[in-house]
């Protein structure tokens, strides 16, 4: 399988598929990226029909907002 979502840091790799949930939210798959490891997915990443019509354009947020989030977690955690 192929990863046809875009905006996923693995978009365009083939993947194994190990497995698929349904929950609440949808289904998902488990698919391994490298031998032994295995994330979640939602299926539809897996679509190439849901990915042909996105395209990967400018960033909505900038660098220094995503530091400023990063480290407002890391302070809420301690």
């Amino acid at each position: 399988m192929t990863v046809h979502y875009p905006h996923h840091p693995l978009f365009g790799k083939r993947v194994r598929r190990q497995g698929v949930d349904h929950r609440k939210g949808g289904a998902v798959a488990h698919i391994e990226t490298t031998p032994g490891n295995v994330i979640v997915i939602p299926t539809w990443m897996l679509d190439p029909i849901a990915g042909a019509g996105m395209e990967i354009g400018e960033p909505r947020a900038s660098l220094e907002a995503y530091s400023y989030g990063q480290s407002r977690l890391v302070s809420l955690r301690n």
